[in-house]
Parts: C-alpha cells; sequence; structure tokens
C-alpha cells in the first residue's frame, strides 16, 4: 500500500477513528529523551565537528533529546 493510499483510506474512516490515528502519529513522531551517557556521547560529537550542516543536526538532536521533543521534519 502507498503513502497516498494510505492517506485516500484515512480520509474515508469514521471521525474517532481519524482522532486514534492522529494519536497514534503524534505519540510516534516523539523522541524518547536520552540517557545521560547518551546526552554526553552526542556532546563529544558536537565538540569534534567542522561541518556546519554536522553541527547543527547534532545540536538538534541533543536538544530534542534532552526534551524529548518532537522530530524535526
Amino acid at each position: 500500500m502507498s503513502t497516498q493510499q494510505i492517506i485516500e483510506a484515512i480520509k474515508e474512516l469514521p471521525p474517532e477513528q481519524r482522532a486514534e490515528v492522529v494519536r497514534f502519529a503524534r505519540r510516534y513522531e516523539t523522541v524518547p529523551q536520552l540517557s545521560p551517557v547518551e546526552l554526553g556521547a552526542l556532546a563529544d560529537r558536537l565538540a569534534e565537528a567542522t561541518d556546519p550542516a554536522e553541527i547543527a543536526r547534532l545540536d538538534s538532536a541533543i536538544v530534542n533529546g534532552f526534551y524529548g521533543a518532537k522530530i524535526d521534519a
């Protein structure tokens, strides 16, 4: 089943079932909080990074991992 087919199938659901799909999607798109060891490893990589894109990605990963924030799309 393609992405477009899934979207069309969701559109056809009754409102309460669509709401269930939305709740699932919101839970699925969150990042769990990282452990201190995982955050430390990311910080070490950030300290050694020189590429601006990699620095931005690592910075975002640290913030998201610290707070358990939504994934940047």
